[in-house]
Order: C-alpha cells, then sequence, then structure tokens
C-alpha cells in the first residue's frame, strides 16, 4: 500500500473552554507568521472547563516566540507523524494493532476518511516511539 510519511514536531498548549480562547491563541501564531500544518483541540468530557491544543508548525522558527507568549510548552514537544494516501478497509485498526504489536506509546491518535482518500495523525512523545511507528509504517506499507 503506498502512502506518504511526514515527521513533524508538535507543541501542546492548555486551553479554556471560552469561545475566544482556542481562536485567540491560533491567531497569535497566525500574526507572527506561522503555517500550521496540523491542529489537534479536544476539550475534556468530564471536566467541562478544561481542554487543549495540539500544533504542528510547517515554519517553527517563526512561531516559537508567538508559542510560548500565548501558553504553548516548547520544551516538552511532542513527535507527529501525518500519514496520508489512499483509503483501505480497516486501515485504522491495522495501523494501532501493528503499533501496539510494537510496543508503541501512542500520546494521540487522529484519522479521517474523505472519499478515497486517507489520513491520520499519531503523537509520541520520544525519539525510541518515533522510530517505532516509523518502522511499523515502513512494513505496513510493503
Amino acid at each position: 500500500m503506498e502512502f506518504s510519511v511526514e515527521t513533524l514536531d508538535a507543541w501542546r498548549a492548555e486551553i479554556g473552554v471560552q469561545p475566544s480562547v482556542l481562536a485567540d491563541k491560533l491567531e497569535a501564531l497566525g500574526g507572527a507568521g506561522a503555517d500550521l500544518a496540523l491542529v489537534l483541540a479536544r476539550f475534556d468530557t468530564l471536566d467541562r472547563a478544561h481542554g487543549s491544543v495540539l500544533i504542528a508548525p510547517g515554519t517553527a522558527d517563526s512561531a516559537k516566540d508567538a508559542a510560548r507568549e500565548v501558553g504553548f510548552d516548547l520544551g516538552h514537544r511532542l513527535h507527529l507523524i501525518r500519514i496520508e494516501g489512499p483509503e483501505r478497509r480497516s486501515l485504522t485498526a491495522l495501523i494501532i494493532r501493528r503499533l501496539a504489536d510494537n510496543g508503541v506509546n501512542i500520546k494521540g491518535f487522529w484519522a479521517s476518511s474523505v472519499g478515497p482518500r486517507f489520513t491520520a495523525a499519531i503523537a509520541v512523545d520520544t525519539t525510541e516511539d518515533l522510530g517505532r511507528v516509523l518502522h511499523t509504517l515502513s512494513q505496513i506499507r510493503q
């Protein structure tokens, strides 16, 4: 199966649930010239007052100061792996099973299919897990 795999650094910030909090952070990054390759935001379903946002800036240098100013933790980056390719039945289950079998401790996962295209993002926090993800994906691609 042929799909593309791209690695990105990602930064995380805590966010409140007020309507403008996420918009304010993203506008500050955009104003600093950040080219965001990926934005993942989620709000805690148990504690409705808190959430988090994960960004992967395509142009990291132009966004660092702005990201720090609006609360992103640049000291603890996550490794993000973005996968794109043709949709295949049960591909998400296959990827997750192979990652588990190879001992990968994922911090986050997102996947979507739009028509014939599949896109996923996997977040890990160690270079060892990043290597395991890349190795696992290379085995699936064969």
